[in-house]
């Protein structure tokens, strides 16, 4: 179950979460640069969901898991379909970020990233 935790925690805290923050970092202050980052970051995200699923699987099938034990594995599970899309919305956002930087800005982006 450690293992299990250990990977929605570095998938959470030290991907997905910094990826949305980043992503509209790089749209607010027109930085392709860290743009193409939140992209290039989302790839050890989608490698981190196969990892944990990997291991979640494994656990499901060499373990007769009950209670307290399933419930987690269960909710690690679906918690990590909703982390790693997180990570593919940051990635479309630096995305567009990288598209608008070539164009002329209309108007500021007030408050998107308190929004985010």
């Amino acid at each position: 179950m450690r293992s299990i935790s250990k990977s929605v925690w570095r998938l959470y805290s030290s991907r997905s979460a910094s990826a949305i923050a980043r992503s509209m970092r790089a749209l607010t202050e027109h930085d392709s640069a860290l743009a193409e980052a939140v992209r290039a970051g989302d790839r050890e995200i989608n490698r981190l969901e196969v990892e944990l699923d990997e291991v979640a699987t494994r656990l499901l099938e060499q373990h007769r898991l009950r209670g307290a034990d399933l419930r987690f594995v269960t909710t690690t599970l679906k918690i990590v379909v909703d982390l790693e899309r997180m990570g593919d919305l940051a990635s479309h956002v630096a995305g567009r970020a990288i598209e608008l930087n070539g164009a002329a800005q209309l108007m500021p982006y007030v408050d998107l990233e308190r929004l985010a």
